[in-house]
């Protein structure tokens, strides 16, 4: 841990005395807990913040790939004929 700065804020009766038992039952300080705590739901913001982006980037891709991969009109709009151009029948047997 780097620099630290003092911050004083309200805890409830209740929640002080929980967090001086457990503090003394594993032998450590409550500013260790308040700490641990806090890293805690810093790391539950961050992988909800690297969620949402994965989300959005999935989002996206799902997007380009619904608009096709390519420019241009789809193989699928013209491949009867293209199929049948290169044998040099019509889609239908005709010529």
């Amino acid at each position: 841990m780097g620099r630290s700065t003092k911050t004083t804020f309200l805890l409830d009766d209740g929640l002080r005395g929980r967090l001086k038992a457990v503090a003394a039952r594993t032998g450590r300080s409550v500013t260790d807990l308040l700490v641990e705590g806090a890293e805690h739901v810093l790391s539950l913001y961050d992988r909800r913040t690297d969620k949402e982006q994965l989300h959005q980037r999935a989002a996206a891709a799902r997007e380009r790939l619904r608009q096709g991969l390519f420019e241009g009109p789809g193989i699928s709009d013209r491949i009867d004929s293209l199929l049948y151009a290169a044998e040099g029948k019509t889609p239908y047997g005709e010529k």
